[in-house]
C-alpha cells in the first residue's frame, strides 16, 4: 500500500475510533485479485475483432462463480481506470472495481482502442463500434471459469452511459446496467446547450457578439461532424 493510502487510513482511524492496524487489516484483507489481460479476441457475432488490454478484477473471497460487470469509459482515449490527468491519483474505474470486488462482484475494465496495448482499429470508428467491443468483452467473460455468465452487467460513464443501453438493447441476458452522467439527448442538442450556456455566461460579450459567437461555434461543430465519423454519429444518435 502506498504512503498516501496509509496516511488516509491513519486519519480515518482517528475519525472512526478504531486502531490503525484494524483498518489496515480490513483494507488489505478485502483487496481484489487482479489479472492483467493481453489481447482479447472477439467472437463471431462481433463486427470488429481487435486485441484489447485490460484488467479482470476478482474478489479474493469467493465460493464458486461470481457475477461480473464490464466498465465503459467516456469519450476520448481513456485507459482502463479512466484516469483523470488533472486530478493526480484519481482512477474512478479502479475504485469501482475495488469496491465491487469487496462485495463479491468481478469487474473487467478495458483500455480504449489505441491505449496501452489495445489495437487502434480503424480511424472512422464510432460509438456503435465501441459497443461491439463491449459485446466482445461480455463474450470473453462468459469463457472465464470464475465468472457466472448468467449474471453480467455494465457500468458506463459519459459516452459509456450511451454505449451501455446500445449493448443492452441487443442483449436481453444482461442483468443490469449503471449509467453515470450518460447523455439523454442527441449530441447536437447537448453541444448546442453547452455552447449557448458558455456564451450567455460570458459577461464581456455584447448581444451582437454573443450571436456571432454562437453562429461561429455552430459552424465549427458542423465542419467537425462532416470530417469526423465519431462526431457525426454522436451528433445524430438519440439515446
Amino acid at each position: 500500500m502506498g504512503m498516501a493510502h496509509r496516511g488516509r487510513l491513519n486519519v480515518l482511524s482517528h475519525i472512526v475510533g478504531l486502531p490503525y492496524e484494524t483498518l489496515l487489516a480490513e483494507f488489505e484483507g478485502g483487496r481484489e485479485v487482479e489479472e492483467t489481460l493481453t489481447p482479447m479476441g472477439g467472437t463471431g457475432d462481433v463486427k470488429y475483432h481487435h486485441g484489447a488490454t485490460g484488467t479482470l478484477t476478482l474478489p479474493t473471497a469467493r465460493a464458486g462463480k461470481v457475477p461480473a460487470v464490464v466498465t465503459i469509459t467516456g469519450s476520448g482515449a481513456e485507459d482502463r481506470d479512466e484516469r483523470i490527468p488533472m486530478v493526480d491519483g484519481y482512477r474512478p474505474f479502479w475504485q469501482v472495481a475495488d469496491t465491487l470486488a469487496r462485495r463479491g462482484i468481478a469487474t473487467l475494465r478495458l483500455d480504449d482502442r489505441g491505449i496501452n496495448g489495445s489495437d487502434a482499429g480503424p480511424a472512422d470508428a464510432t460509438s456503435a463500434d465501441f459497443a461491439d467491443d463491449i459485446r466482445a468483452a461480455l463474450s470473453f467473460l462468459k469463457t472465464r471459469p470464475e465468472i457466472d455468465g448468467t449474471r453480467l452487467g455494465l457500468v458506463g460513464h459519459s459516452e459509456g452511459g450511451m454505449i451501455g443501453p446500445m449493448v443492452a438493447a441487443t442483449d436481453p441476458s444482461l442483468k443490469g446496467i449503471v449509467l453515470m452522467a450518460g447523455p439523454a439527448y442527441t449530441g447536437r442538442r447537448i453541444v448546442a446547450f453547452q455552447q449557448a450556456n458558455a456564451v450567455e455566461h460570458a459577461p464581456s460579450l455584447t448581444p451582437a457578439e454573443r450571436t456571432e459567437a454562437l453562429a461561429k461555434s455552430d459552424s465549427a461543430t458542423g465542419d467537425m461532424a462532416a470530417k469526423n465519423a465519431w462526431v457525426r454519429f454522436f451528433m445524430e444518435y438519440d439515446p
